[in-house]
Formats: C-alpha cells, sequence, structure tokens
C-alpha cells in the first residue's frame, strides 16, 4: 500500500507521542501513583500490566510503521 510520505511521517509522530505517554504511565504506575480513566465506569484502573501490554503494542506498531518489523 503506497501512502503519500507527509501522512506516513504524521501517523508515525502520532504513534511516537502515544508510546512516550503510555510509557509515562507505565512509569507512574510502577512508582505506585494510580491512574484511572476520566469519565470512566467506577473510575476504572489502570493497572502495570495493562500499561506494559499497551507500551508494547505501541512500540510493535511504530516499529512496524517504521519498517522494522
Amino acid at each position: 500500500m503506497d501512502t503519500d510520505p507527509a501522512a506516513k511521517d504524521r501517523v508515525t509522530q502520532v504513534l511516537k507521542k502515544h508510546l512516550e505517554l503510555a510509557q509515562e504511565q507505565l512509569d507512574m504506575a510502577e512508582r505506585g501513583v494510580l491512574l484511572s480513566i476520566d469519565g470512566a465506569p467506577e473510575g476504572i484502573n489502570l493497572t502495570r500490566e495493562a500499561l506494559a501490554i499497551r507500551v508494547e503494542q505501541l512500540q510493535g506498531a511504530l516499529d512496524r510503521q517504521q519498517g522494522r518489523g
């Protein structure tokens, strides 16, 4: 699938930002800071395991986007 280079660059930027934020959340969770999703039913807490999985997924998506996967 051919993609406009500007669009591909933008997708890469977005993935990097999401990865950065997920890594920051994981770091906070590992330090014991409780995180919750605003407006989620009963304030669902994000666990370290869920955040670690999200970081792994985002890293994989970024690697594929950049042709390393």
